[in-house]
């Protein structure tokens, strides 16, 4: 009997019909699954968000220059719940800030060194003293208190009172409360299916522009996607690329990781510049 099946080749075929139709009843199932992205804070625990800017730019003037800054942010929850469906609170704070730049004038400093950084650096130290409360409504109303913000490093670098103002006004409680609202709307309030996009304005630090997410790919506990980014020129820079990917943690809602390039250009007279950028952000919790 054995003999007589391995010929005739049934065994096989079976198989392959039975594995097809796994297959697609899995497949069909997965395209029809829901997926819930909004980001759920427990409380007590403390979220670190950690975000890395890096540059390279090349040109005949100036050769090659590269500059990385890279923060810390943690959230350590006061009040926590699902967003949209219970008030959220918590403490932020900047932890950490890293300045590493290397061409004809070389930049290092960390803020857990002590150390002061270099005159025309001082904003980072005001930076990395940024403390703040922070309540966000079930209705997504935010609101920010006892923002604790350091201008002495600045003055004494001999920074002007106009231009101490201006860094103050960048982290004012305006400026914040808005940054956190870009901050918790990344990802959609609707439930996703594999393959749905949708799209956010400002919604990365440091670039204004629309960014459209696909979902892509789901695992056990995290879900992939393909971003790609229309960015408008900056002061005379030209965006030609902006695309990368990111994981979301299912069970919170939160962005596990994002990686974002780009690539632009940047005419000055007879002279183009480019740029390599790349833009890291990765969360963890304690």
């Amino acid at each position: 009997m054995t003999s007589h099946l391995a010929a005739t080749g049934r065994p096989a075929r079976d198989a392959a019909a039975f594995g097809a139709l796994c297959f697609l009843s899995l497949g069909l199932m997965a395209c029809g699954a829901q997926y819930q992205l909004r980001p759920s804070f427990d409380a007590g625990r403390t979220y670190v968000e950690t975000t890395e800017i890096g540059v390279e730019t090349t040109g005949e003037s100036i050769g090659t220059r590269t500059e990385h800054l890279r923060w810390v942010v943690e959230r350590t929850i006061l009040s926590g719940g699902r967003l949209g469906q219970a008030p959220l609170a918590w403490l932020e704070r900047v932890s950490r800030v890293v300045v590493d730049e290397r061409g004809r004038r070389p930049v290092r400093w960390d803020s857990d060194s002590g150390l002061p950084p270099p005159d025309d650096h001082a904003a980072y130290a005001a930076l990395s003293s940024l403390r703040a409360e922070i309540h966000v409504s079930p209705q997504g109303e935010v609101s920010v208190a006892g923002l604790h913000f350091k201008t002495d490093a600045m003055e004494r670098a001999g920074w002007s009172g106009s231009l101490i103002a201006l860094v103050k006004r960048s982290v004012d409680k305006e400026r914040l409360a808005q940054a956190t609202r870009e901050f918790l709307q990344r990802l959609p309030a609707r439930r996703v299916r594999m393959n749905d996009t949708w799209t956010t304005d400002r919604a990365l630090p440091g670039l204004g522009a629309r960014w459209t997410w696909q979902l892509v790919a789901v695992s056990a506990d995290r879900a992939r996607f393909r971003v790609v980014g229309a960015v408008p020129s900056i002061a005379g820079v030209e965006i030609e690329r902006a695309t990368g990917e990111a994981e979301v943690d299912l069970a919170s809602g939160m962005i596990h990781r994002l990686h974002l390039k780009l690539t632009a250009r940047q005419p000055m007279g007879a002279v183009v510049l480019h740029h390599q950028g790349s833009l890291r952000l990765e969360t963890r919790v304690r």
